[in-house]
């Protein structure tokens, strides 16, 4: 749900900047209960800019960069029609991965870096609440991400072959997850290789945080 103040807050960042195509804000993720848990991104800050230099490097996924919930994220409707329709295909879940990527390389984004909503999560969300299963992985995960990096590619043929999905360390974890799973032992060390070269060029975090995600 939307804090009262949602409207007031975008709206100021889209006549402050008339050149953004998105704006997003954090989120307070609540219990049950009411309970504020937490605020999303967790312990990170909105990216904001133009983000198309950074997308194309890491991948072409919408982990690129830090972005926000589908509840956070709010379009210039001139700049969301150079983008509609959203391909069906590959597109079950995670649509608005397609909409923060392509509006990236489109228009710069805005952020307000407080929330101005919540993300209810009671047991029974149909993201949050399914345990993961190789096939859920692949479903929910790898397959978005594939397709979304093919339409960056496809968007900007003249970078397309900077671009590929293995470069989004996101996805190779879960890719090495999978495979683990599935006790795919050959193809996990594969990927946790692919994992370090990917972590070596990423200068978005540092060493501690580098070898966290190695670790974990």
């Amino acid at each position: 749900y939307f804090y009262e103040n949602k409207l007031e807050e975008v709206l100021r960042k889209f006549e402050t900047h008339e050149s953004l195509g998105m704006v997003h804000h954090r989120l307070d993720v609540v219990n049950n209960e009411g309970s504020v848990t937490h605020t999303g991104p967790f312990r990170a800050r909105l990216d904001e800019g133009w983000l198309g230099g950074q997308l194309i490097r890491y991948g072409g996924t919408w982990n690129a960069f830090v972005s926000a919930a589908t509840s956070a994220l709010t379009f210039r409707r001139s700049a969301l029609e150079e983008i509609l329709p959203i391909p069906e295909s590959g597109f079950r879940t995670m649509a608005d991965g397609y909409l923060v990527t392509q509006m990236a390389l489109r228009r710069p984004i805005g952020a307000v870096h407080k929330s101005l909503g919540a993300y209810r999560v009671h047991g029974k969300n149909n993201w949050t609440a399914a345990a993961l299963t190789p096939e859920l992985i692949r479903l929910r995960y790898l397959r978005p991400l594939e397709r979304v990096s093919e339409l960056v590619q496809a968007r900007v043929p003249e970078s397309a072959a900077q671009i590929h999905v293995r470069q989004d360390r996101t996805y190779i974890e879960y890719r090495c997850l999978a495979e683990k799973m599935e006790g795919r032992l050959a193809g996990a060390l594969k990927s946790f290789g692919l994992l370090v070269r990917a972590l070596r060029r990423d200068s978005r975090i540092g060493r501690s945080h580098k070898l966290w995600r190695l670790l974990s």
